[in-house]
C-alpha cells in the first residue's frame, strides 16, 4: 500500500506506520533504515530527496553495500544528523534523529556534482582531480591523494571539505518532521515504552564509531515515530518528491565489471573464495526475498517470504562489537514468533563456526523479543552456517530450548533448532584484467550427515575469540566426547 499522512490524525500516525512495517496480504513487511548523515548533507535529503553514501576502498565495501541493497522501493527511510547544520542557537539543526521518507528506487551510482543552493555546499560524485566515484569520508582522494575543494559554511569555524558520495537512493517525503529529536532524550527518555538500540550503534561518538547504514527494527521505528511527534515545538510537513534530475548509472566495480560481479581467490586447483566474507552479506541482501533465489530455496519451507518482517545484515545484539551476520525475523497473526540468525565464513565450516553462531542465539533472542508487539512469549531460531567447505569431524547441537526473562518484564521460551550448514559455489567464472569473478553464487544445503551433540551454550558468553576459545576446550570437548563413547 502506499502511504499518505497529510490528512491523517497525528494520534493515529504510530499505527498506520506499525501495520505498514508487518506482513500483509501474503506480503512481507516493508522495512524500516537509518541511514547516517551530517548537516551538510541533510539538506539534500529535505531539499533534493535524495540519500548519499560513499562507495568505500575494499575494507568496507561490502559491508556498505549488502546493507544498502536491502533497500526496497516502498521502504521507510530515517536519519541520524551526526552534527548540526547551522549555528548551535538553531535548535531546528540540532545533532538528532530526523524523518520520515519512503525509499523511492533502487540504489544507483551518480557521478554529478550537485550544490545544495541554501548552503554552496557540492556534494561531489566523482573525484575532480582522477574522476573516481569511490572515497571515504576523508577530505583526500582514496586513489590520487589530492584534497577535495572546501568551502566555508556558516556552520563551520573552518573551510569545510566537500565530500565524496556517489552511491545514492531516491525518497519520496512522507511526513518531515522539521525539529529533530535529539539523540539524548531518543535514547535516554524512558517515558516512551520501549528502547532504540539497533538505531544508536551509529550514534556514538568517535573515530571509527558506527556504519552508515542501519536497518530498524519495527519497534524501533514506531518509538522514534511516537517521539518525533512528541517533541515540543515540533513543525511537520509535507513536500512534494523533487525529482532527481541527473544520470543515474549503474554501480559498478572500478575496472567496469559489474557490482554482482565477486572477486575470487584461489585456495587450490580446484577451490575458489570469495575475497571477502562480507561479499556474502551483498549477494544475500539482494536475493533475500525472491523466491527463486537458490538461498531462500535451500533455507526449506520454513523460510516463508510472506511472513518476512525484519531483515538486518551485521546485526548489533552487543554493546560494542557484538553482531550476527544476518538474520531474518518473521510475524505472523499472533506476532514474531521465528527468527533466523547466520553465521558467514569465507570458506572453512568447523567447531568453532558451529559454537560461534549458537553463542549468538540468546543476544538475538533477547534483543528482538524485549520490547516486540505484540508481546512475544515463544519464538524458534533456526541458526544457519554459510561457507565454502565442511571440515571433518564437524559436530554441531541437538535441537535445545531456553526460558529467559528480561527487563522490560517479557519471558520468553526459545526453541533452538540443530544449525543447517549451506555451502555456497561461484559460478559463471570469468577473468580480468588478472581478476578472478563470480557473476553469481549457487547455494547447497548440506547439513545431513552432520553428526550432532547434547551442547546447550552456557548463559552469559558473548562471542569474543576468548570466549569461544575457552568453550571450545571445555564443555564443547566434553560433549563431543560423550557423544563419541555412546
Amino acid at each position: 500500500m502506499k502511504l499518505n499522512l497529510s490528512k491523517t490524525l497525528e494520534k493515529d500516525i504510530p499505527k498506520i506506520i506499525a501495520d505498514y512495517l508487518s506482513p500483509d496480504n501474503g506480503e512481507r513487511a516493508h522495512a524500516a533504515f537509518q541511514f547516517t548523515i551530517n548537516g551538510v548533507t541533510y539538506p539534500f535529503v529535505r531539499n533534493l530527496n535524495f540519500a548519499a553514501l560513499p562507495d568505500p576502498p575494499r575494507q568496507r565495501r561490502y559491508s556498505m553495500l549488502g546493507a544498502l541493497f536491502l533497500a526496497r522501493p516502498g521502504d521507510l527511510m530515517f536519519f541520524y544528523q551526526s552534527d548540526p547544520q547551522w549555528r548551535k542557537d538553531d535548535i531546528d539543526s540540532r545533532r538528532g534523529l530526523r524523518g520520515i521518507y519512503v525509499v523511492s528506487s533502487a540504489p544507483f551510482r551518480g557521478t554529478d556534482n550537485i550544490k545544495d543552493p541554501t548552503t554552496g555546499y557540492t556534494m561531489l560524485g566523482n573525484c575532480p582531480n582522477c574522476h573516481i566515484s569511490r572515497s571515504t569520508l576523508s577530505a583526500k582522494c582514496p586513489k590520487c591523494r589530492k584534497e577535495y575543494p572546501t568551502v566555508n559554511l556558516q556552520s563551520r569555524s573552518d573551510p569545510y571539505h566537500n565530500l565524496l558520495l556517489s552511491l545514492r537512493i531516491e525518497i519520496e517525503p512522507l511526513i518531515v518532521f522539521e525539529r529533530a529529536i535529539s539523540d539524548e532524550r531518543a535514547y535516554a527518555d524512558m517515558s516512551d515504552t520501549g528502547m532504540i538500540w539497533i538505531g544508536r550503534h551509529d550514534n556514538q561518538m568517535g573515530a571509527g564509531k558506527g556504519s552508515s547504514v542501519r536497518q530498524l527494527l519495527p519497534e524501533e521505528a514506531i518509538k522514534i515515530t511516537r517521539m518525533m511527534l512528541s517533541e515540543p515545538g515540533q513543525k511537520i510537513s509535507f513536500p512534494q518528491k523533487v525529482d532527481y534530475k541527473f544520470e543515474k548509472k549503474e554501480i559498478l566495480n572500478e575496472d567496469g565489471t559489474k557490482v554482482t560481479d565477486l572477486e575470487l581467490r584461489p585456495v587450490n586447483q580446484t577451490i575458489k573464495i570469495v575475497a571477502q566474507e562480507h561479499m556474502l552479506n551483498f549477494d544475500i541482501a539482494r536475493s533475500i526475498d525472491n523466491p527463486n533465489s537458490s538461498f531462500v530455496k535451500e533455507l526449506g519451507n520454513e523460510f516463508g517470504i510472506n511472513e518476512m518482517e525484519y531483515v538486518s545484515s551485521e546485526f548489533p545484539w552487543g554493546y560494542t562489537a557484538g553482531e550476527s551476520d544476518f538474520i531474518v525475523a518473521f510475524k505472523n497473526e499472533t506476532g514474531r514468533y521465528k527468527v533466523f540468525v547466520m553465521e558467514f565464513k569465507r570458506d572453512w565450516i568447523d567447531d568453532a563456526t558451529m559454537i560461534q553462531v549458537s553463542l549468538y542465539n540468546r543476544w538475538v533472542v533477547q534483543t528482538i523479543c524485549q520490547f516486540a508487539t505484540p508481546k512475544i512469549e515463544n519464538i524458534t531460531v533456526y541458526p544457519i552456517v554459510v561457507g565454502r567447505r565442511l571440515k571433518k569431524d564437524t559436530v554441531r547441537p541437538r535441537p535445545y530450548s531456553f526460558t529467559a526473562s528480561y527487563n522490560s518484564g517479557v519471558s520468553v521460551k526459545a526453541d533452538v533448532k540443530s544449525p543447517q550448514f549451506i555451502d555456497y559455489t561461484p559460478e559463471d567464472e570469468f577473468t580480468k584484467g588478472g581478476i578472478i569473478y563470480a557473476a553469481s553464487l549457487k547455494y547447497k544445503n548440506k547439513s545431513i550427515g552432520i553428526p550432532q551433540i547434547d551442547w546447550i551454550p552456557e548463559q552469559g558468553i558473548i562471542t569474543s575469540q576468548v570466549e569461544r576459545d575457552w568453550v571450545i576446550n571445555t564443555s564443547w570437548v566434553i560433549a563431543k566426547k560423550k557423544t563419541k563413547s555412546s
